[in-house]
């Protein structure tokens, strides 16, 4: 399966892809703490020199075959608290590259995003990157030493900005631009639509875990620019079963396919006059 950029053939420039997150999430491990992360930090600094620091995410389990209508994900905690855990999460980020590395005890993520101007460096290129950053995490708490990561949950991310003006003029055309979105039936005939913000859930096939497509309206103001734009974001996540020390293979092997599932989800839904405008030949 082709990325969405990778299948640009006109005009690069209109594709909207913004951002791209790999991530893997590990149980807690007892001894980790900022003060690790820091630490793991000074190994990479010569290529990662900018540090800033940023609150902890919550460990989430995905549970899959939920009755419709109940909770989608769970927040978990350990049954025994490690200490120091979870701190904090250190993003450590190359601004050339326009790549960030995000760490906290039990959660490992490779970001990049997009400046003007910008290519996507495609997953070919991401994916491997990904891999060696997992490999010297893994050397790292080995040379520390701390007991190995064992990793049970994967997710991709792939954000797509898109601009007003574009595909897109009014809220009103978002229907025309991503085909899961239209107007009520039984609107007013006179009602205008103003905003929207939803989420869907698709269970992947084989219990690989779960795609989600999200899409809503984007208003920002800075300093002599006033942006209007739909934010449209697909984050493939799923469980590792039987996790254990060295399953690699196992989390890269649904890691690849969680980006398939993303990219079918964005070729399949995002309508064919939008794909016409990005120059994606899909």
């Amino acid at each position: 399966m082709k990325d969405p950029a990778e299948t640009t053939v006109d005009n690069p420039s209109r594709a909207p892809l913004v951002e791209v997150v790999l991530a893997a999430q590990f149980r807690p491990i007892s001894g980790f703490s900022s003060a690790h992360a820091g630490l793991f930090w000074n190994e990479l600094r010569n290529e990662y020199g900018e540090l800033t620091e940023a609150p902890p995410l919550p460990r989430r389990i995905d549970p899959i075959n939920v009755p419709a209508g109940f909770p989608n994900f769970l927040l978990a905690l350990p049954a025994a608290l490690p200490r120091s855990w979870p701190g904090s999460r250190l993003q450590m980020r190359n601004g050339a590259l326009r790549r960030m590395v995000q760490v906290q005890n039990g959660f490992l993520a490779y970001n990049w995003w997009k400046e003007r101007g910008d290519a996507y460096p495609r997953y070919c290129a991401i994916r491997p990157e990904f891999e060696e950053l997992v490999k010297r995490f893994s050397r790292f708490l080995s040379n520390v030493p701390l007991p190995a990561a064992v990793f049970d949950q994967w997710e991709v991310t792939y954000v797509n900005r898109i601009p007003k003006g574009t595909v897109w003029r009014t809220p009103a055309d978002w229907g025309n631009v991503l085909k899961l979105l239209s107007t009520p039936s039984g609107s007013p005939p006179d009602a205008v639509m103003r905003d929207f913000q939803g989420t869907w859930q698709l269970d992947l096939p084989n219990q690989q875990g779960r795609l989600y497509i999200e899409a809503r309206g984007d208003h920002s103001v800075s300093v002599g620019q006033d942006s209007e734009d739909m934010l449209l974001s697909l984050t493939a996540r799923g469980s590792i079963p039987e996790p254990h020390a060295a399953q690699h293979e196992s989390l890269f092997s649904r890691i690849d396919g969680g980006h398939d599932a993303v990219v079918q989800g964005f070729t399949t839904y995002a309508s064919q006059d939008a794909k016409s405008y990005w120059g994606l030949s899909v």
